[in-house]
């Protein structure tokens, strides 16, 4: 995965998302790192989204796994 993401802190890369997420005791999955490389193709799509185009925006492109529910889930 690249860690390139234009609107992410200087410090953002996938190591450190590894570890703040170590730290709450969550290990990533690949259903994690396709739900941020979803966010991060949509914030590069999209200059200045609300919360509803985000969630309509997740709702389908996770639709086949069930949508927000699933999303909920992981």
């Amino acid at each position: 995965m690249s860690d390139s993401f234009s609107h992410a802190p200087s410090d953002w890369s996938t190591s450190v998302a590894e570890a703040i997420a170590s730290e709450d005791g969550l290990e990533l999955t690949d259903d994690h790192w396709q739900l941020v490389r979803a966010l991060q193709e949509y914030y590069n799509k999209a200059e200045r989204p609300t919360l509803r185009q985000i969630t309509d925006a997740l709702e389908e492109s996770f639709h086949s796994k069930g949508g927000m529910k699933y999303l909920y889930q992981i």
